[in-house]
């Protein structure tokens, strides 16, 4: 019975290792994302042409929005889901595009 719980311990501890694992993957990943996104937006400011933030993305930053409490947020060209996982969207045809209303 102790060889049982010393396996179901070990699996237990290696699941439990696993899922920390894969959280930190994501939690990296998002980090890295927003940095790739701030710097794609500094660089479109700099040239004054959209900037993807890495070359296979689907969207580019349009805008920089602040919050009353300093946090910073940038707003992506798309309301694809895929662009919607990194920050806000801007909507095609919305209010602020260049259609008149």
């Amino acid at each position: 019975m102790a060889r049982y719980e010393r396996g179901l311990l070990a699996l237990s501890l290696t699941a439990l290792l696993g899922l920390a694992g894969w959280a930190s993957w994501l939690d990296g990943k998002a980090w890295l994302a927003q940095h790739l996104i701030a710097h794609a937006w500094q660089t479109t400011l700099d040239q004054g042409v959209p900037q993807r933030p890495w070359p296979w993305a689907d969207t580019w930053p349009v805008a920089r929005l602040t919050t009353p409490t300093g946090k910073t947020l940038y707003v992506l060209e798309s309301t694809s889901g895929e662009a919607l996982a990194f920050g806000p969207g801007r909507l095609a045809g919305g209010i602020g595009s260049d259609q008149a209303l």
